[in-house]
Formats: C-alpha cells, sequence, structure tokens
C-alpha cells in the first residue's frame, strides 16, 4: 500500500504539472441566441504538445496511472468505485460506477478506449451524491471480452443498443450521456433512438459523417510503428500488443468503410430525432476532427449549446479535467 500511496503522489505532481490554470474567456453559442461565458478554460502551456501522436499520448497519460495503480494493489473499493459485468445481447459487458447520486450517468470511450482508460478524472471526481456515474467497456474492448471485437458497418448502432440494453439491465430507464470522440458518435445515435430515456446529452471530439480531411487525421495515426513507446504502452496494457496492433488497423478500416462505401455518413439523419438538451464541447485545437463537425452538429440538434474551448485538443476531459467536470455537472444540473 505504501508504493500505492507513493503513486498517488507522484501523480499528483504530474498532474498538476499538466494543468496549468489560466483565466480565459470562452463562448457559448446557444441554439437561439448567443451570450458570453466567463469560464476557465486553460490553454496548454508547459508540456510542448503540438502534434497528433503526442496528444494521443497525452490522452494515454491517465490510463497508464490508473493501470499502474492497479498493478500495485490499490483497491477500487477504497476509492468508492465497482466493477461488475452484466450479459446483454449475447456479451459480456464490463463496467465500472461510482457515486450515490440520483442522476444517473453512462460515460462511453473513444476508440479501443475503455472506462479505466478514457474516464478515470470522470468517474473518481464527479459528485457522488449528485451522481451515478457508470463507465462501460464497449463489446471487445477493455474487460468486455471475449468476443473480440469486429468490426460491420453498423459498428456504433450495435454499440448503442448494448449501451441502451446494458443500462436496461441495470435498471435505469433515464439517465445522461457523456461521449468522447467514437463515444459521442454512439451517444447520438443513442439519443435518438431512445429519446425518452436520455435526459440530456454531453459529447466533444464527435462527429456525425467523415469528410476528406477527418481521413487525413485518422491515417496520420494508422501506422504503430511510428507512435513512441509512451503513446503505445497504456493500449499495450490493457489488450496486449497483437490483440491491439489487429485492432487499430481494423478500426481505420472502420472509418474508410464510413468514408468510401458510406458516403461518409455515420448517423447524420438521426440528429433530426435527439430531443434531449446537448451539449457539444469542441477543442478549437483538436487535430483529430474537421472543425466543420461542431457546427453542423450545434446547427443540426435542436435545444443545442456550442462550448469552444480555443486552446483544447482532443482530450479537453483529461488534460483539464477539474474545468471539464465542472462545465458538465453545472449543464447537467441546469433546470
Amino acid at each position: 500500500m505504501a508504493a500505492a500511496r507513493n503513486a498517488v503522489r507522484r501523480i499528483g505532481v504530474l498532474q498538476g504539472a499538466l494543468v496549468k490554470r489560466q483565466t480565459y474567456r470562452g463562448r457559448v453559442e446557444s441554439r437561439r441566441h448567443q451570450n458570453t461565458y466567463d469560464g476557465r478554460w486553460p490553454p496548454d502551456h508547459g508540456v510542448g504538445i503540438d502534434n497528433v501522436e503526442a496528444q494521443v499520448a497525452q490522452a494515454s497519460l491517465v490510463n497508464l496511472q490508473t493501470n499502474t495503480l492497479a498493478r500495485q494493489g490499490y483497491d477500487m473499493t477504497q476509492r468508492g468505485l465497482m466493477s461488475q459485468k452484466v450479459e446483454v445481447n449475447g456479451a459480456s459487458i464490463h463496467y465500472i460506477s461510482s457515486g450515490i447520486g440520483d442522476h444517473a450517468l453512462l460515460l462511453l470511450p473513444g476508440a479501443l478506449g475503455c472506462a479505466v482508460t478514457d474516464f478515470s478524472p470522470q468517474v473518481e471526481h464527479l459528485d457522488k451524491a449528485k451522481f451515478t456515474v457508470i463507465a462501460w467497456d464497449p463489446r471487445g474492448y477493455g474487460n468486455s471480452r471475449p468476443p473480440d471485437r469486429d468490426w460491420p458497418l453498423t459498428f456504433l448502432s450495435r454499440d448503442a443498443d448494448d449501451a441502451a440494453g446494458m443500462m436496461e439491465k441495470l435498471g435505469y430507464s433515464s439517465y445522461s450521456l457523456l461521449g468522447w470522440s467514437d463515444g459521442g458518435n454512439t451517444a447520438m445515435i443513442m439519443a435518438a433512438r431512445y429519446p425518452e430515456r436520455i435526459r440530456k446529452l454531453v459529447m466533444w471530439g464527435s462527429n456525425c459523417f467523415t469528410t476528406e480531411k477527418d481521413m487525413e487525421c485518422i491515417k496520420a495515426v494508422r501506422d504503430l510503428s511510428k507512435w513512441s513507446d509512451r503513446m503505445k504502452q497504456p493500449f499495450i496494457h490493457v489488450y496486449g500488443e497483437e490483440y491491439f496492433k489487429a485492432q487499430w488497423e481494423a478500426w481505420y478500416q472502420a472509418y474508410s468503410d464510413y468514408f468510401y462505401k458510406n458516403k461518409g455518413d455515420i448517423c447524420r439523419d438521426e440528429l433530426k430525432n435527439i430531443t434531449s438538451p446537448t451539449l457539444i464541447v469542441h477543442g478549437d485545437k483538436d487535430p483529430m476532427l474537421d472543425p466543420v463537425h461542431p457546427v453542423y452538429l450545434h446547427e443540426n440538434i435542436q435545444n443545442s449549446r456550442l462550448v469552444r474551448w480555443p486552446e483544447g485538443k482532443h482530450n479537453i476531459h483529461l488534460r483539464y479535467f477539474e474545468d471539464f467536470n465542472k462545465l458538465v455537472t453545472d449543464f447537467l444540473l441546469e433546470q
């Protein structure tokens, strides 16, 4: 346990260095009007991350920290977390939960992400009295294996149905969604298909169609031989090197199929069916996303709000988790 405590202290120092705070004036664009939002959106300072590869490594840093603590025997129950599985649509789905609040939240991870790798700062630090936080591993991701992940053109739709089925089995008939990247795409499909269940929707780094610029971004991170060890290590800790390599290439091919076989469409036609109040957060320096997407989503989702994070990149919720958690909490509790 002493080693685990020391790991916690080292992580605290590292997070302090990464999350340098500075007051900044952000903008919120609402569907009906524009107004100024005075928030704390800290710009990137002191780390020098300027390329796609390094940003993916940055987004995975918290993941590796959490896995390190787990290997050192740091008991999740001491941190108020529970790890469980439930059978859904023929798959054994893993999730982590925390909190006892009346407002249930489902957190949906990005590509090859899972509860541990993508949402540690939210599962641990969102208000446990106000929220019950559930972060899942989609089938074939994280601890939701077997089965291995496969990639039909409907893989995001399948994830949406799996996630809705899991929440139903857990007894939740009303809950909000927080989706990052691919998880935001899944969340949009869920909100459109199950509008009576979704209280509010929050997404960032997400898109309902793919563009040539998106494909350029994806191609930039396709070749794992060009990744640094620091970038690959968190994924290898979760999956092992062979599975990770095969699944990363399969993910690239899946988005290529969207672009070349489906005219780029992911869930564009679903947007009109989203009725839940929606918060779209966008990092203006996100290197993984064509900047047309947040504007398109805002213009085509009723009752939506767009928050632009001028210095934010793809991993806002990890890099600036305190400010992100506050922004999300305020939105979720807003009457």
